[in-house]
């Protein structure tokens, strides 16, 4: 498996995006999208701080080369681990045994604690979840092809809540896996919650655009991951609890 990597960095965290970037590009090859106009690289990909998340997601979608690269790899400036090879090497051995269309390691800080998404076991720390974490996940390019296809249903969207269920949504309607990684947590600042109900205001437009069965699929993401075990051959029981977005700090 090739992976291409993109970090994405923005103001107040340049340092870490420059180490980041030097460790990464030891195992694959690395652009990092930014959106920090006080530091500007001249072989960083310089979008202006006006942009945030889902500009340099398309920015990342755009750069993106599925001719030679399998998997779309996306970290935050402000995530850090001291086991980035272990991480990519599972990666890259898991997709050869199930063939997954996104796989990521734990968060420390995240909405997607394990009672809200993990449907099953899978072997050794890998679980079959809901959605992952946008932190740090990997991507099939298939995956990748599918959200260029589907770009409409993002194209008023700033803040970048919404990416994670439609990539996710798309690998479980095709059966394949979502995994995370329990074997390693990625370290990461607690949200502050900034901007919050435009961020939810511009994830429930994305949703209302979406064909009845991506917005079914959807659903059962953030409300009856039950339901997505069956889509895998799985049955689980179900839960009725209605999920929300908190980025409270916690």
């Amino acid at each position: 498996m090739k992976i291409q990597c993109f970090i994405f960095n923005w103001k107040g965290q340049y340092e870490n995006a420059l180490k980041l970037e030097k460790e990464l590009k030891n195992y694959v090859d690395v652009i990092v999208v930014n959106s920090d106009d006080e530091h500007k690289l001249e072989h960083w990909k310089n979008i202006g701080d006006e942009y945030y998340f889902s500009a340099q997601f398309r920015v990342a979608l755009n750069l993106f080369d599925p001719k030679k690269y399998d998997c779309f790899w996306h970290i935050q400036s402000d995530a850090s681990s001291d086991q980035f090879k272990q991480i990519i090497d599972s990666a890259k051995n898991s997709f050869e045994k199930y063939k997954w269309g996104v796989y990521a390691p734990n968060v420390d800080d995240t909405f997607y604690i394990p009672s809200r998404t993990d449907i099953i076991d899978i072997e050794n720390g890998l679980k079959l979840v809901a959605t992952t974490d946008n932190t740090c996940w990997f991507i099939h390019k298939d995956f990748i092809e599918e959200m260029i296809n589907h770009l409409d249903l993002m194209n008023t969207n700033e803040l970048g809540w919404g990416w994670d269920l439609l990539i996710c949504a798309f690998s479980h309607m095709a059966q394949r896996k979502v995994i995370r990684d329990y074997n390693f947590m990625i370290n990461h600042p607690a949200s502050t919650g900034y901007l919050k109900d435009q961020a939810e205001n511009e994830m429930q437009e994305m949703y209302q655009k979406c064909p009845n069965d991506l917005k079914q699929v959807i659903y059962w993401i953030k409300v009856d991951p039950s339901k997505l075990a069956a889509l895998h051959g799985i049955n689980t029981t179900k839960s009725d609890e209605i999920l929300i977005y908190d980025t409270t700090k916690r």
